[in-house]
């Protein structure tokens, strides 16, 4: 299924900043609410959290062009 978001040539070449904020996306569409891409220094291991149901989703997203 494809989204007007997510464009199978980016996820696979890159880069890492759009994977993060294809994530980032992809959360919103599936009714995720306050989604915030907070990766960087200090971030504890996580680059995507959005909170759905009253719960808060935390995501580290791994992204590599070698594999």
């Amino acid at each position: 299924m494809s989204h007007p978001f997510l464009d199978e040539r980016r996820l696979l070449d890159g880069p890492w900043q759009a994977f993060e904020r294809d994530v980032a996306r992809a959360f919103m569409f599936a009714g995720f609410d306050d989604v915030r891409i907070v990766g960087g220094t200090g971030d504890m291991g996580a680059d995507v959290v959005g909170v759905k149901a009253g719960q808060v989703w935390v995501v580290q997203c791994k992204f590599t062009s070698t594999s």
